[in-house]
């Protein structure tokens, strides 16, 4: 008996040697490619570019004064019948730009304020309404494979399977004994009782 797990360990062991053997002859040896022409099967050339003069500057702006910008009010433009009735007031484009600009020359430009990203978001809300309010329940999983089994199971899923089994041990009493019966009132001894 010792012999037989001998004798097969070495036929294995020998055609693993010999595969391996094959392999790093193979590799050392390669396949000799057919030369058909004098040529090389790539040849690589090697281009020299001649050099690029260096980027000239960009030219100078010239230097003027500063000349300082005077901002007038500009006269909105008489509204429409429609407007002075009682209409929502159209607003001028002319009218936004000669603002933006009386802005910027006004003062400093606005000044974003950094996103903190660890910032407490729930600060920045209001507190809720006092007395009563909705809540959502809170989402388990739980409850997330309940809804799960509700879609896969169809209507009248039960989560629970004890109430299933106890109505299948009332019908299977009446029929008499089973082995239906019996691994249902295992089940119910089992995994059901407290």
């Amino acid at each position: 008996m010792q012999t037989r797990k001998w004798h097969g360990r070495a036929i294995a062991w020998s055609v693993v040697l010999a595969w391996h053997a094959l392999v790093a002859w193979w590799l050392l040896h390669g396949v000799r490619l057919p030369r058909g022409s004098d040529s090389p099967a790539l040849e690589v050339l090697y281009l020299e570019l001649p050099d690029a003069p260096p980027p000239s500057p960009p030219p100078a702006a010239p230097i003027t004064a500063p000349v300082a910008l005077r901002v007038e009010p500009v006269p909105a433009p008489p509204r429409p019948a429609a407007d002075r009735a009682g209409a929502t007031p159209a607003i001028s484009p002319a009218g936004v730009l000669e603002q933006a600009r009386a802005l910027a020359a006004a003062g400093d430009p606005v000044a974003f304020a950094a996103a903190d990203p660890l910032a407490n978001r729930a600060s920045r809300y209001t507190a809720p309404p006092a007395g009563r309010f909705r809540t959502r329940t809170r989402i388990t999983p739980a409850l997330v494979l309940a809804e799960i089994g509700k879609i896969i199971g169809g209507p009248g899923y039960e989560a629970d399977p004890c109430p299933r089994n106890r109505r299948n041990i009332e019908r299977l009493l009446a029929a008499g004994d089973s082995a239906e019966l019996r691994m249902d009132l295992e089940y119910e001894r089992e995994h059901c009782r407290p």
